[in-house]
């Protein structure tokens, strides 16, 4: 009775580590063999019962069987290229050997998307990250724009510095896992994602603080950007192509919100503007094109070097409808000249500065400033000869021209010789040169 259990053992065996796949006399091969050994486990029985033998010796017998069995059955599968998952069940011992060989080829053969930790799908790996989403203004996902990581530091513009180990970079769909974008490698403290994605306005996630996983979600909502079109001109209004347009938000005179404020949609587009300083040149018919800007005033600003810088502040763009900007530049005129000691002689190596004067006082309250309501300065150095010329050309008015004392100077000292070799400069229109003696007193 015992053999037939011993032979019972063996079919269920076979059935469960071999089953369908086996070749069809395995089986029958394996239980002759057994049953050419009943006489062997007959003496062994016997031999166990005087103490001859050690206990259990028909286990070592089944176990050896099942071996010899199994490397048939998988010389068998490799011949025939069959392995376990392909069209037949396997069992969990068998899917779970697959799954860890198709992961170590996979990851032998292909990387991670960038921005997402190499990990398997599910497993944390205990490093602080964060989820980032990004929709439209219909909600739907926008996996293609160019994602800054900035820490808020109340040292920074409106309380946020760029990260060094962290530079911009550009994200696309393959980022992406499940539409979900993992940033990992945080340093401490809160950040900020700044989402910057044409059409859209730049955008600003809220303040976050990447955790170990399960890791903190944050969505970004782009809008539609505002659009502020122009054309530049020449003395002659004569559309000038490859001249430099730029644009920069006209910033207030006044206090802004705090890095605690960043919460909500307002300062965050206030923060926007702050960030949005883009530049372009001129096509052949002397446009310019700039989109994605947030709501509020802007500065346009032209240089040439043919012509004196223009800019035109104020320019708020509203709705969808591009805001158009007209720009005249004028030719102006180069301020050149030599700088003299007491005792005459060329002073080599001097610095020069010559300034606008101001209109008038600026009106109470908050003020924007741009360069078109500020005055402006520049800056040169006499050569070898005492010789000195500006590299700008000056708009025909009124300007101020003097030397700039050195480093180290007494400061009460240097406001003094400045006031004493402070000259008015006067630029009148169609001079295409002025000179000017500079006196160091």
């Amino acid at each position: 009775m015992r053999d037939e259990d011993d032979q019972g053992v063996l079919d269920v065996l076979l059935d469960e580590r071999l089953g369908a796949i086996a070749p069809p006399d395995l089986s029958a091969r394996l239980r002759a063999r057994w049953r050419r050994g009943d006489g062997v486990a007959a003496a062994r029985r016997v031999a166990s019962a005087r103490g001859a033998a050690p206990p259990r010796a028909w286990l070592a017998a089944a176990v050896v069987v099942l071996g010899f069995g199994v490397v048939l059955a998988v010389a068998f599968l490799r011949a025939h290229g069959n392995t376990p998952g392909e069209g037949v069940p396997a069992g969990p011992a068998a899917e779970s050997a697959a799954a860890a060989a198709t992961s170590m080829e996979e990851g032998s053969s292909q990387q991670a998307p960038a921005g997402r930790p190499d990990r398997q799908d599910g497993a944390p790996t205990g490093n602080p990250e964060v989820e980032l989403v990004v929709v439209d203004e219909h909600g739907g996902p926008v996996q293609s724009f160019r994602l800054t990581i900035l820490q808020v530091d109340a040292r920074g513009v409106q309380g946020l510095v760029p990260i060094p180990d962290l530079p911009a970079r550009d994200v696309g769909p393959r980022d992406f896992h499940d539409g979900v974008l993992a940033i990992s490698g945080l340093p401490e403290g809160k950040q900020v994602a700044m989402v910057e994605a044409a059409p859209y306005v730049r955008s600003f996630s809220e303040p976050f603080e990447a955790t170990a996983p399960p890791a903190p979600r944050v969505t970004v909502r782009l809008d539609r950007g505002r659009v502020v079109t122009g054309t530049v001109l020449g003395p002659t209004k004569v559309p000038l192509a490859g001249v430099t347009v730029r644009i920069e938000p006209d910033r207030p005179f006044s206090s802004m919100p705090t890095v605690a404020a960043l919460f909500g949609a307002a300062t965050r587009n206030e923060l926007a503007g702050l960030w949005t300083v883009a530049s372009t040149a001129t096509d052949a018919a002397g446009r310019f094109r700039f989109v994605g800007l947030v709501p509020g005033s802007y500065t346009v600003s032209v240089a040439h070097p043919s012509y004196c810088a223009a800019e035109v502040d104020g320019c708020r763009p509203a709705g969808d409808a591009p805001l158009d900007v007209q720009v005249a530049l004028q030719a102006g005129a180069i301020v050149v000249g030599e700088v003299r000691g007491l005792d005459g002689a060329p002073v080599a190596g001097a610095e020069v500065m010559v300034s606008e004067q101001p209109a008038g006082p600026l009106p109470e309250g908050p003020v924007r400033v741009s360069r078109a309501t500020l005055p402006q300065s520049w800056r040169t150095t006499s050569d070898g000869s005492g010789r000195f010329r500006f590299a700008v050309r000056l708009r025909p008015g009124t300007y101020k021209i003097h030397p700039v004392p050195a480093l180290g100077d007494n400061p009460l000292e240097s406001i003094v010789r400045i006031k004493k070799s402070t000259l008015t400069l006067t630029v009148a229109p169609g001079v295409d040169e002025v000179e000017s003696v500079v006196t160091l007193r």
